[in-house]
């Protein structure tokens, strides 16, 4: 299934995107590893929702985990951020407004473990946090990475101020793909 949906996004992608400027610029097999990236993370949700009894909720869970993350990062970031952590990259990433997204992870989650009745122990909640935590700035970066590729600020415009789709769900893209196999793997 991931493979197929993957495989079909490229081949999609590629067809339509071959002579486009955006194309030329990141490369055939950047481009072809972002699109891969994207069709994963997109396969990776019905994955997630229909796992088990609780899918519905580890997804709801997954979403709110990674838009708070990106939330207080922003917010945080904004206010305090002074230490640049990549700025060739993502210039207006900071390291405070990184440790603030991770910080408001904890009550959320809290939160959410006892609104969505699932529960586990403290240790897999903490391997949850320090996972997202790490894949939300590494989705983030990516998707920055390849627009400085490709030389371009938004990758879209369907968002008005929000920088496109890919700016809103660059963090979620490698979050579910890490959370679900968190899932599998301590059978939460």
């Amino acid at each position: 299934y991931i493979v197929f949906v993957s495989l079909s996004m490229l081949v999609y992608v590629t067809i339509f995107s071959y002579k486009n400027e955006i194309f030329q610029k990141i490369g055939f097999w950047k481009f072809w590893i972002f699109t891969t990236f994207i069709g994963i993370g997109i396969a990776h949700f019905p994955l997630l929702y229909d796992h088990e009894s609780n899918g519905k909720s580890l997804t709801i869970m997954i979403i709110a985990l990674t838009f708070s993350f990106d939330i207080f990062s922003l917010f945080i970031g904004k206010r305090f951020g002074k230490t640049k952590i990549f700025p060739q990259i993502s210039p207006n990433k900071s390291l405070q407004g990184y440790i603030g997204g991770f910080i408001s992870l904890f009550p959320i989650l809290f939160l959410l473990q006892t609104v969505l009745g699932i529960s586990s122990s403290y240790i897999v909640f903490f391997i949850i946090i320090i996972t997202i935590g790490f894949s939300s700035l590494l989705g983030d970066l990516y998707e920055s990475y390849i627009k400085r590729q490709a030389k371009i600020k938004d990758s879209g415009s369907i968002i008005p101020g929000h920088g496109g789709i890919l700016d809103r769900t660059d963090s979620i893209l490698s979050n579910i793909i890490v959370f679900y196999w968190i899932v599998i793997w301590l059978k939460i």
